[in-house]
């Protein structure tokens, strides 16, 4: 007979999850892409979810969204970065605001910026009370 393991608290994802683990930021990565990239890997983390979960949720291959929370690869198109945010519960005003720095600083147009958002569903702007 096994030993059970003990039961997680509420709230928090186990100890240890299926597959690879994330792999670090880039550190070529600027501080803008890193000001939103950082919160979207910690609600990740927080999340529980697998690289495979979340590949399923938003439809999006794994490989392409552990480059993405790398900060590797091509500066990510706003629709993904979206999704994801959404999946993950992050409030994507802020991020959209973030996102649209860092993409300057990766050197993409405003025009391209302009046509990676035109396609996006909602940019909600709710406003809520400043932090203290």
């Amino acid at each position: 007979m096994t030993p059970a393991e003990p039961p997680v608290p509420p709230g928090r994802p186990p100890a240890v999850r299926p597959g690879r683990k994330l792999g670090p930021i880039a550190p070529f990565v600027g501080s803008a892409h890193r000001a939103w990239l950082d919160p979207m890997r910690e609600s990740y983390l927080a999340s529980g979810l697998t690289l495979s979960d979340l590949s399923t949720r938003v439809r999006f291959a794994k490989s392409k969204l552990s480059e993405l929370l790398r900060g590797v690869g091509l500066y990510p198109r706003w629709e993904i970065v979206y999704l994801l945010a959404t999946e993950l519960g992050v409030p994507n005003w802020p991020l959209y605001q973030l996102w649209c720095q860092a993409a300057l600083e990766a050197h993409r147009s405003s025009e391209w910026v302009d046509d990676c958002t035109e396609r996006t569903p909602i940019l909600t702007a709710t406003h809520t009370a400043p932090p203290l």
